[in-house]
């Protein structure tokens, strides 16, 4: 809560931040407005810490900006040579070319996982700021998500190199995949911000989930076509990630949604962990600022 007081000097009066025990939590429903206009107020901050991420990420390395295409390049090659070795024509069963069908797959993926770590890991790697500086703290989290925001973008060069190379023609409903895949983004800064107070406590846990990420990829539409058959359709229902995966192939491929119920059922769990995770994070930071 803010209070003012006047200067011993003859001044004016100042702002004065007075903090109370459980004060944001007597704030109920109006700290949802609090933290949006937070936002607003610290975008300048927010875009600086990304910029500061990202030229950081490449300064010290010889190859520079390279770094953000050159590991999608290998992936292309390696999926061009699994579509061109025998035995493998069950994992080949996908709606379209393999090799497209499974790029734009890993690189949904990856922008999730990326996510998720970067975040997940912004407060342990934010040092001085976190103690130091008065401001809302998920600033770190959201600006560290940038960065994977950015290499998605970078990635979405080879995508349209392949597609265009395989001569598929992308249905216009390909212009809403931003929107489409957005829950991805959603669940992972959720996960994140609560998984960077948990990381602050218990180290280990974090790693643990950071962990179960290796074998999602496996559990997930991305390298291989939506099972049909029970059990194995169950996980494509139960796992977050897979309906969205399965509705921007949709959008890419035929424009009509295959599984609307269950994609509006991920859009949804997608925004109840993001309120839950931003709201959790708002009021637990100040409770572990003291372990920095």
């Amino acid at each position: 809560m803010n209070a003012e007081s006047s200067d011993q000097t003859g001044g004016g009066p100042h702002p004065v931040a007075v903090y109370e025990p459980y004060g944001l939590q007597r704030l109920g429903v109006r700290l949802w407005a609090r933290m949006f206009a937070d936002l607003g107020t610290y975008r300048g901050l927010l875009a600086r810490l990304f910029l500061r991420d990202l030229t950081a990420r490449y300064r010290r390395s010889w190859l520079g900006y390279v770094w953000a295409v050159l590991p999608q390049l290998v992936v292309v090659f390696a999926f061009w040579t699994l579509s061109s070795l025998r035995g493998l024509e069950a994992l080949r069963r996908t709606p379209y070319h393999y090799v497209a069908y499974a790029l734009w797959g890993m690189g949904v993926w990856q922008l999730f996982a990326g996510c998720y770590r970067a975040g997940a890991d912004a407060l342990s790697a934010g040092g001085a700021l976190v103690t130091k500086i008065n401001f809302p703290k998920e600033m770190l989290v959201f600006a560290a998500m940038g960065q994977p925001l950015f290499d998605f973008l970078i990635r979405l060069v080879p995508v349209v190199i392949v597609f265009a190379r395989l001569r598929i023609v992308p249905c216009w409903t390909a212009l809403l995949l931003p929107l489409a895949i957005l829950p991805v983004v959603l669940l992972a800064a959720g996960l994140a911000m609560i998984m960077a107070i948990v990381n602050t406590i218990a180290r280990d846990l974090g790693d643990l989930f950071g962990m179960a990420l290796g074998f999602g990829v496996a559990a997930a539409p991305v390298l291989y076509g939506p099972p049909q058959q029970w059990p194995l359709a169950l996980v494509n229902i139960v796992n977050p990630v897979s309906p969205v995966l399965i509705a921007s192939h949709d959008l890419i491929l035929s424009g009509t949604l295959s599984s609307p119920a269950t994609y509006a059922m991920a859009w949804l769990f997608a925004v109840l962990v993001f309120g839950v995770g931003w709201r959790f994070f708002r009021l637990a930071m100040p409770r572990v600022a003291e372990r920095f």
